[in-house]
């Protein structure tokens, strides 16, 4: 991709019809957006509402996903390794991995489709990371969790959640095509003072993270993880990274 939103731009205008899949080479940002492209075509294609997606439609073709960025947590989540030739042979074997997706919207709009995020600490060091590209990509990911570590605050925030119970028929009801999540359906709240909220539809493997960032969900389980930092010293919350 020669720019940001290049891939979408493409993709909006591209006739897909006659291919069997995409694939992506790239990193997690050029992957996402591919990702980003395909589900909100989708979307149009089958006259939906896109500011008011509850249940979204799959993409019309598969995406592949050949890792040449600096994490490759996308890569690394499905394959189990960041390697191009294991990614390479998926590919042309015709492996299909169902993945989950979230929607992230705001007043209503739908910003994008997505597989993760991050807000707080883990927010400002991903943006601090993409504002050193010119160093290393093990230099600026030190740099910049050092640098927003310095910085380290709280932030107001109120979360919303329905609760997922894990339960011995869930993947025997996604395997018969369900894709109803065993959730239970009351809603919870908390509030309070946050150093870090981090949302992830897949485990979000990566080489500082052998077992994933969020290692207690799924590739396609149908929930997220929602993990929380609450506010609390420096040298509790290094503890936890």
């Amino acid at each position: 991709m020669e720019y940001e939103g290049h891939a979408l731009s493409l993709l909006k205008e591209c006739e897909l019809q006659g291919f069997d899949g995409v694939v992506c080479v790239g990193g997690d940002g050029s992957a996402s957006e591919v990702a980003h492209a395909l589900l909100l075509r989708a979307q149009k294609n089958a006259g939906m509402e896109t500011d008011r997606i509850l249940t979204p439609v799959r993409a019309q073709l598969p995406l592949g996903l050949i890792p040449a960025g600096s994490t490759n947590v996308l890569a690394h989540s499905l394959h189990g390794v960041p390697h191009v030739i294991t990614a390479t042979l998926h590919i042309i074997m015709g492996h299909v991995q169902l993945v989950d997706v979230c929607t992230f919207s705001t007043a209503g709009k739908l910003l994008r489709f997505g597989f993760s995020a991050m807000f707080g600490f883990g927010g400002r060091t991903l943006a601090l990371a993409e504002k050193y590209r010119w160093m290393s990509p093990n230099q600026r990911r030190d740099f910049a969790v050092v640098k927003a570590l310095a910085k380290l605050k709280a932030e107001d925030c109120e979360i919303s959640f329905l609760p997922f119970n894990s339960s011995d028929d869930v993947q025997e009801r996604r395997a018969q095509g369900s894709p109803k999540s065993d959730c239970n359906d009351q809603w919870q709240m908390i509030q309070g003072q946050f150093l870090n909220v981090s949302i992830m539809a897949i485990p979000c493997l990566c080489s500082v993270a052998p077992r994933g960032l969020a290692p207690n969900t799924r590739l396609n389980n149908g929930s997220m993880a929602l993990i929380i930092a609450r506010n609390t010293s420096r040298p509790e919350f290094i503890k936890h990274l």
